[in-house]
């Protein structure tokens, strides 16, 4: 499509070129809506994916929309030609989209049958996958593929064998004298990361101080160890699957020394100094 015919289908589908962010998510809708109805596990998980993805105002009505009633043929057919026009060359996004949006259908439909993922995919959900995957040219059997920030792991990937191991990394960590440190063991031995007074926060986003990549259970913010008043606090940040402090999970608590902090698969240790 050039310019302007792109301008006006994505006016015929009442969307303006900021609001086309919301396409990628229409596919994600369709697989919910295979089976007759919307689970709320597969609405929750959608919202969350829109979260992470950034939606303006009116691409967030539009999937209020869609969650609320099922999108007609002609709102799918054609939401699958302007997304393939936007992945082109001259759109403003690539066909690693195209991809994502796949690895996402999958979750969805599979979210239906348990926790983000952990449950078995319907019939006329695989048929839907197979469907979007045929119009926008994608492979729908990929065990797993990027999402919208290299650091998430797809929750459908089969048993990990083909998608990378957790990994966590100390990223911006302060170089400060401290009296507390957070500790990460792994098999390259200890990582130690200083809590100085705004914290550290914890979580898969770039712009934390320790990052954990490849582990669906983890948000972008997900949550932040910090000292006030010489005392030591953790606190979640509305994350997605929570935070435990020694296998409890908690909105926020004190810290006094010695404690297991989890986020998804991953552990740290509290470490009181004085």
């Amino acid at each position: 499509m050039h310019e302007a015919e792109l301008r006006e289908a994505l006016k015929g589908l009442g969307m303006s070129k900021e609001s086309w962010r919301a396409l990628p998510l229409l596919p994600l809708v369709q697989v919910a809506w295979a089976d007759g109805e919307i689970q709320d596990s597969e609405r929750t998980l959608i919202l969350r994916i829109a979260t992470d993805y950034g939606l303006d105002e009116d691409g967030q009505m539009h999937l209020t929309n869609w969650l609320a009633f099922p999108p007609t043929r002609e709102t799918v057919s054609a939401g699958q030609n302007v997304l393939l026009a936007l992945c082109s060359s001259k759109g403003p996004a690539d066909l690693q989209l195209l991809d994502d949006v796949i690895a996402f259908s999958h979750q969805v439909a599979a979210a239906a049958g348990g926790f983000f993922g952990i449950g078995s995919i319907s019939s006329e959900e695989a048929q839907a996958i197979d469907k979007i995957g045929e119009a926008l040219g994608v492979d729908p059997d990929s065990a797993w593929v990027r999402s919208f920030d290299t650091t998430y792991f797809p929750a459908d990937a089969d048993d990990g064998a083909a998608g990378p191991a957790v990994e966590v990394a100390f990223l911006e960590v302060p170089k400060a004298l401290s009296r507390a440190n957070l500790i990460h063991l792994d098999e390259g031995g200890e990582h130690v990361a200083p809590v100085i007074d705004e914290g550290l926060v914890i979580g898969r986003g770039d712009d934390v101080h320790v990052q954990i990549r490849y582990d669906p259970q983890v948000s972008r913010r997900h949550c932040r160890v910090y000292e006030s008043e010489r005392r030591f606090y953790i606190e979640d940040l509305d994350s997605t699957a929570g935070t435990q402090v020694n296998g409890q999970r908690v909105v926020a608590r004190r810290l006094l020394g010695g404690e297991e902090i989890t986020l998804g698969v991953v552990s740290f240790f509290f470490q009181l100094l004085d």
